[in-house]
């Protein structure tokens, strides 16, 4: 799934595996041209708006960086 600037890689498995979720997300943002990936990851037995955003810290640095040094929106 894709949301300028981020590619969102979706899980709902039983076991939840954080490294491989985020290499998921970092490599399909490389293929989509897009500069941030991120996983959302559905918490087992939860409803999905108890989900969990997860990403490295590196990509969360670069965020926060965009984010800084974007205009302001009125």
């Amino acid at each position: 799934m894709h949301a300028w600037p981020v590619v969102i890689e979706c899980k709902a498995e039983k076991r939840i595996t954080l490294p491989e979720y985020v290499r998921q997300a970092n490599a399909e943002a490389v293929n989509a041209g897009m500069p941030f990936g991120v996983a959302v990851i559905k918490a087992p037995r939860k409803n999905v708006k108890d989900g969990y955003v997860v990403t490295d810290l590196a990509t969360f640095v670069r965020i926060l960086r965009a984010l800084r040094e974007a205009p302001p929106n009125p």
